[in-house]
């Protein structure tokens, strides 16, 4: 039940991710605050392996230690207001 749901920004493709580092993460959290978690989701959005493969829409696919890493597309994402790069206007 526990996983990460991997969205590609290019295509839509949706991927479901198992892992046990999930039980790992929910028993510390339990250890840790006494919260006791049912099931646990994550969304990673990103580009899948057949876009970054076919070389489509630019930047976001470099690669660490042989894992796709994720980029925030800069050129298709707004800034936050308040962070480096926005205006502050709130607009």
């Amino acid at each position: 039940m526990d996983h990460v749901r991997l969205v590609c920004f290019e295509c839509g493709r949706i991927e479901e991710y198992r892992s046990p580092l999930f039980k790992r993460l929910k028993d510390e959290i339990s250890r840790e605050t006494g919260f006791r978690i049912r099931n646990a989701w994550l969304d990673a959005g990103g580009r899948c392996a057949s876009c970054c493969a076919s070389g489509r829409g630019g930047t976001g696919c470099k690669v660490e230690t042989g894992r796709y890493r994720i980029d925030v597309f800069k050129d298709r994402v707004p800034p936050i207001s308040g962070s480096p790069g926005s205006d502050d206007t709130g607009k």
